[in-house]
């Protein structure tokens, strides 16, 4: 769906900017 592209598209450029264990930390601090 559009929506999953979307989501999907943000998931790889956050991926792409910064390592995993960043994202993971941000995710957890919210």
């Amino acid at each position: 769906t559009l929506k999953e592209q979307i989501l999907d598209d943000f998931d790889t450029t956050l991926t792409s900017a910064r390592p995993i264990s960043s994202i993971s930390s941000t995710a957890s601090n919210g």
